[in-house]
């Protein structure tokens, strides 16, 4: 056979810029299509969703916006990259308040579905959205409101569609405070129950390395902890108090430090990756970086509160002289890259009566209720679970920011006097969805929503075309990978 003739009988590849042209209406058409699946679930009354699940018992009953939308895959590929591009920038938008996912996802097709029928160029279009956002965050504040502790409940309710639940949040906050906690756990009984304990909120104890058990989460049952005011230099340091922890089987551990050779991160770290994988003698260890302002007193405090004594060579407490005796503990210790939560500590009623630093009380007096939820079916607890966590985080921002009217109304209000008229049709969407009685929402979750739809439509309406990866070059690739993976 000829070369001629071989390449000929060679299976043609197609380029990857046939639907160059189209691939713009595709991109929003894959937003279109997350979008109508959403409307259903959105509000209150919003309905559920049934997903095909691989795991037992083989679905999931949900109504949470973000499993919904992680779980649609689009059969276009310039299709599914809109869908992809929605995720992401819902995702981050629900990273910064909690909520607001499926609202913004409202807004954004609406704003786009609005776009297309403008004659304006692009980037006069973006320029239009853009300079519409300060006015619409403006009408928002103006209807804000602040809210008593006393009628957090009805937010609770809203957000969780359960009296039950709205009716515990709202016995908590009265309780626990406005800078109170709640951590949602599932129970081990069908009943859903709350106890409140002594906790610790450290603003800018930054998580410097752990394992995630969410995005940008970690949380540690019953950690032993570990406090350094002393530099890490080489794990050698480390390597005698590992030990111990070895020899009484410490497993899950906090170390809680100022200042740390990234050779000592990476060999921690590996140390949790092998233990996760199974291996037996692997300590996972979280290691928090103290805060910059008030480090002395803060380090004095997370020691009163755990019963740690610090490693610190300049009061003549080293490395060599820490026994098992020193270490610290806590009932959980939850870590972001902002903040570290701790709960479950001692009782430090005594030692926080000689201290008169308001900054410094605030963090000391911190409530945290464990709000345990319990259902009769797997099935219900993942949705009740759900609700619940919804439920508390609206109720914090509420707090934070206060609220303004919900069912769409506040968004609606936004509109008045806007010269562009993309965005006095594009607010409108949410109350035509919503008709009913008056709720109120957490304003920093409206404002959000809103700031995020602008963002991701402004990209879009500025977007020519797309170019894909054609289908032979990814199964080529997903071949190199499973080769490398044996």
């Amino acid at each position: 056979m000829t070369s001629q003739s071989a390449q000929s009988a060679q299976p043609a590849q197609s380029d990857n810029l046939q639907n160059y042209e189209t691939s713009k209406a595709k991109l929003i058409s894959g937003i279109n299509k997350v979008c109508e699946v959403i409307k259903p679930t959105y509000g209150p009354k919003g309905g559920n969703v049934v997903i095909e699940s691989n795991l037992y018992p083989g679905h999931r009953v949900v109504n949470d916006g973000k499993v919904i939308t992680d779980s649609i895959i689009l059969g276009d590929p310039a299709e599914q990259i809109g869908a992809n591009l929605l995720k992401e920038a819902c995702d981050k938008q629900e990273k910064e308040c909690g909520d607001g996912r499926k609202t913004t996802i409202i807004l954004t097709a609406a704003i786009l579905n609005e776009g297309l029928k403008s004659k304006k160029a692009p980037l006069l279009l973006k320029e239009e959205l853009d300079g519409a956002l300060p006015r619409i965050l403006k009408e928002i504040d103006k209807g804000k409101k602040d809210i008593e502790l006393s009628r957090v409940g009805e937010i609770a309710t809203i957000a969780s569609e359960s009296k039950e639940i709205g009716d515990l949040i709202g016995e908590i906050y009265p309780k626990i405070g406005r800078e109170g906690i709640i951590e949602v756990e599932s129970s081990s009984v069908p009943d859903t129950y709350y106890d409140i304990v002594e906790g610790m909120r450290l603003h800018g104890a930054k998580m410097f390395a752990g394992w995630q058990t969410a995005p940008d989460i970690c949380s540690v049952e019953k950690p032993r902890i570990i406090v350094c005011k002393d530099k890490i230099i080489s794990v050698s340091q480390l390597e005698p108090i590992y030990a111990k922890l070895i020899q009484e089987r410490v497993w899950e551990v906090v170390l809680f430090c100022e200042d740390i050779e990234m050779g000592v991160v990476s060999r921690l770290a590996q140390n949790t990756v092998k233990s996760i994988q199974g291996e037996p003698n692997r300590i996972k260890t979280l290691i928090i970086k103290a805060p910059v302002l008030f480090k002395d007193l803060i380090y004095e405090d997370v020691c009163a509160m755990t019963g740690a004594t610090p490693i610190d060579s300049t009061k003549g407490f080293t490395f060599q002289m820490f026994s098992l005796k020193e270490l610290g503990s806590c009932g959980s210790w939850k870590a972001t890259k902002e903040e570290s939560v701790l709960n479950g500590t001692k009782d430090i009623t005594e030692y926080r009566f000689n201290i008169k630093d308001p900054i410094r009380l605030g963090w000391l007096n911190t409530k945290v209720a464990i709000l345990k939820v319990g259902a009769n079916t797997e099935s219900e607890l993942t949705w009740k679970i759900k609700k619940t966590m919804d439920a508390a985080h609206a109720s914090q921002l509420a707090l934070v920011d206060g609220v303004v009217k919900g069912a769409g109304i506040a968004i609606l209000m936004s509109s008045k006097n806007l010269k562009s008229k993309i965005m006095r049709v594009a607010l409108q969407e949410p109350a035509k969805l919503l008709p009913g009685a008056l709720v109120y929402d957490p304003a920093l979750v409206v404002k959000n929503a809103i700031s995020t739809a602008i963002s991701l439509a402004g990209i879009i309406l500025t977007t020519k075309g797309v170019i894909t990866i054609p289908e032979e070059y990814k199964r080529a690739a997903r071949q190199v990978m499973s080769r490398a993976q044996q």
